[in-house]
């Protein structure tokens, strides 16, 4: 596959999406939200091994490259450990609203297609082959609950379920828009 602007792109969208994420958890200082990244690492990096024993050093970069998956495996450690489930929502700690925030966002993506992949698969699918476009599904997310946290400090639960309704939705239809994308312009 020839290295194009795109594909730099696509990578360098990737890395920043990465940097992002290690920032935003570094900065908050909260040992929670650290130690379930590093436990979502290390958790991450066990499946790979376990899916792709023949691949040696993969288990180690495979989780760098899904930084969203494994970000979504520390959301539920961290919601799990940090947050406040009540009838209203999720509240956040008051130090850590932003990273309460991108941890809900997360877990509202991620439980969203999670739960639409048992009924349809290659939603599955476009989950580990478009990881562009998750991280720009999992990005808008984490703005729109951003908004929410500083109005209010909380998550709805009606803007989680909305989250998590709609993100299996948009990458599906993502999913169906670039497939025949791909094949017209000689790429299958």
């Amino acid at each position: 596959m020839p290295v194009t602007a795109a594909n730099i792109g696509l990578a360098l969208m990737l890395l920043l999406y990465l940097l992002h994420g290690l920032w935003l958890i570094c900065r908050s200082r909260s040992a929670t939200g650290m130690a379930a990244l590093f436990a979502a690492y290390f958790i991450a990096a066990i499946l790979t091994k376990l899916t792709l024993p023949s691949l040696k050093l993969w288990a180690l970069y495979l989780p760098l490259a899904y930084f969203y998956a494994v970000t979504g495996i520390a959301s539920a450690l961290w919601s799990l450990s940090s947050a406040r489930w009540t009838s209203k929502g999720l509240y956040y700690p008051e130090k850590s609203r932003k990273l309460g925030a991108y941890y809900n966002a997360h877990l509202a993506v991620h439980s969203g297609i999670l739960l639409a992949s048992l009924k349809a698969p290659e939603i599955l699918t476009a989950y580990l082959l478009l990881p562009s476009l998750m991280v720009l599904l999992i990005y808008a997310a984490y703005r729109v609950l951003l908004a929410e946290a500083k109005h209010n400090g909380q998550t709805h639960w009606s803007i989680f379920v909305l989250l998590a309704i709609t993100s299996p939705i948009l990458l599906n239809l993502a999913r169906q828009l670039l497939a025949p994308l791909s094949y017209m312009l000689g790429q299958p």
